[in-house]
């Protein structure tokens, strides 16, 4: 929680200095930056859930062999 309040305070700064460097609206930086951080979030998730599988099928792999040893 405390990453994404720190990311929306970096984004609305980083928002306020492109506005008063190019003198263009607020809103538009700070949009194309939520939308970034959705497409980050977005990687990190399926990056997790792939992580997950794979060691979802490694500990099935690993129960199925300790069944194995006991047959």
């Amino acid at each position: 929680m405390k990453f994404i309040t720190r990311f929306f305070l970096i984004a609305l700064l980083i928002s306020l200095i492109i506005q008063f460097k190019f003198k263009i609206n607020f809103f538009i930086p700070l949009i194309m930056l939520i939308i970034l951080f959705g497409v980050f979030i977005v990687c990190i998730s399926f990056h997790q859930a792939i992580n997950q599988k794979t060691t979802e099928k490694s500990f099935i792999k690993e129960y199925e062999n300790l069944i194995e040893k006991f047959k």
